[in-house]
């Protein structure tokens, strides 16, 4: 599942992939202008602090009523999201796609760099990356309660039409 964090008492964040981050969260100043910390104690995965903060009352809640949120992939530097985009684009020329088509396939499964809410640390991965996830007890939890806790479901089939990407139970 992708969840949002979407508000701070400081700042609600808005993110759509059409529009790139800027200004004072442009992918050049993103480093040093954001505190990253880790998702949960111990975790690898990184977030902004605010969203750290609530995904680590979020990912405890879930463990007190039996369910494993486990952070997968949280902020990722611009260069990283470019990496992973281009090579989705590299998978679809090779299929004989255009770019412009390639570009736009890729846009329904991965944000271009700088478009990505994990660019800017407030979004995460959770769980596995398959379809079982979407019949799990943890996606089922997370349907109920993640708006509880500062975070939403971004990429659900009911977003698709919002989102245009493609649904990540």
């Amino acid at each position: 599942a992708f969840v949002t964090y979407f508000a701070d008492g400081e700042r609600q964040f808005i993110f759509h992939f059409s529009h790139a981050a800027c200004g004072e969260l442009a992918p050049e100043n993103v480093d040093e202008e954001i505190n990253f910390v880790p998702a949960i104690k111990g975790s690898g995965e990184l977030l902004d602090y605010r969203a750290a903060e609530a995904y680590q009352k979020m990912y405890d809640a879930g463990k007190a009523d039996g369910v494993t949120l486990t952070p997968v992939s949280g902020y990722r530097s611009y260069s990283k999201q470019k990496y992973l985009y281009n090579n989705l684009v590299e998978e679809y020329l090779a299929d004989g796609y255009s770019q412009a088509e390639s570009e736009a396939l890729a846009s329904t499964r991965r944000m271009p760099p700088g478009s990505s809410e994990h660019n800017i640390g407030i979004a995460m991965d959770i769980g596995w990356v398959d379809s079982r996830f979407a019949n799990s007890a943890e996606y089922a939890w997370l349907c109920e309660h993640a708006d509880n806790c500062g975070f939403i479901l971004r990429y659900t089939e009911e977003n698709k039409r919002y989102t245009g990407v493609k649904a990540e139970p």
